[in-house]
């Protein structure tokens, strides 16, 4: 941990102060630094990734709040903020930035959601966001961003994506992940699948209590992150299913039946996980991690 609180690692998986940038080299460069802003687990571990494949390295924070406390502690040039987040959300949290910090120590600040709408970019750029990335991140995408802001790019990447045609897993998503990542890919691949499963009981168990409740705002908020964690393992079916849940949720043009929402949702991630779970069985000498008991009401 920093001394701010803020969560801190480096995109190597080292631990990170805040500087200049290290070549993979060794030799000091003048490559932006970066906070990543981010709550989901998954994606987090992505974006870090390919920074590190594209050779950056970046901070981390959970959330808005540890966000403005590392930008208030320390100097970064490039700020990759979630949107949509606890306790304070990437549009405030951009506000206050702008409000906070003198001039010359304002970043670049990119808005990360999976999904923007046009109210959601007017919303971005009021709030004083420069530029915005789609998730799940891709590396073409994500290099081209930080090429905009002036840094260098050190790798020549090819971005290979996969059919679009909603099936439950399809595994070439991550296949072209794994690409991207090189050496490592394979590796990285089965650590996404296992952290992924290891969250999904919890992520069914706040759909289920936000169907129970009629919580929409809940429920549209675990979908939404839900849809670029899954999209981002090739989790096609589910994605689909919790951005139509999302876009339903957050708009007042049809009523919706949240607790039938939920169980369709939930029944997404059952289909999601046990096609994971196959996935690793299929490889010889991998531990699954173990299906929890369903939740009361699954």
């Amino acid at each position: 941990m920093s001394p701010t609180g803020t969560t801190t690692a480096r995109s190597d998986g080292a631990p990170c102060a805040s500087g200049k940038g290290v070549a993979t080299d060794g030799v000091e460069s003048p490559r932006p630094n970066v906070l990543l802003v981010e709550d989901d687990t998954v994606t987090r571990e992505v974006v870090l990734l390919l920074l590190g494949r594209l050779g950056y390295r970046a901070d981390v924070a959970e959330n808005g709040i540890e966000a403005l406390a590392a930008v208030h502690a320390g100097s970064y040039d490039l700020v990759l903020m979630d949107v949509h987040m606890p306790e304070m959300d990437g549009i405030e949290a951009t506000r206050r930035i702008r409000v906070e910090l003198p001039a010359q120590r304002q970043p670049t600040v990119i808005a990360m959601t999976a999904g923007f709408s046009t109210d959601d970019q007017v919303l971005c750029r009021q709030a004083g966001m420069d530029d915005f990335l789609p998730k799940p991140v891709h590396v073409q995408e994500l290099a081209a961003v930080l090429g905009a802001r002036g840094a260098p790019n050190p790798a020549a990447v090819t971005l290979v994506r996969g059919a679009r045609d909603a099936p439950v897993y399809d595994p070439t998503v991550l296949v072209a992940l794994a690409a991207d990542m090189g050496a490592e890919g394979e590796e990285v691949r089965r650590d996404l699948i296992e952290t992924y499963l290891s969250q999904d009981e919890h992520t069914v168990r706040a759909i289920t209590a936000a169907g129970h409740d009629g919580d929409g705002e809940a429920l549209a908020f675990t979908a939404h992150a839900l849809k670029a964690a899954s999209a981002t393992l090739g989790l096609l079916a589910l994605s689909g299913a919790a951005t139509d849940i999302d876009a339903a949720c957050r708009t007042a043009a049809a009523p919706v039946d949240i607790a039938l929402a939920a169980a369709g949702l939930v029944a997404e991630c059952r289909r999601a996980a046990a096609a994971l779970r196959g996935a690793l069985q299929a490889e010889p000498g991998r531990q699954i991690p173990a299906e929890a008991p369903p939740a009361p009401g699954t």
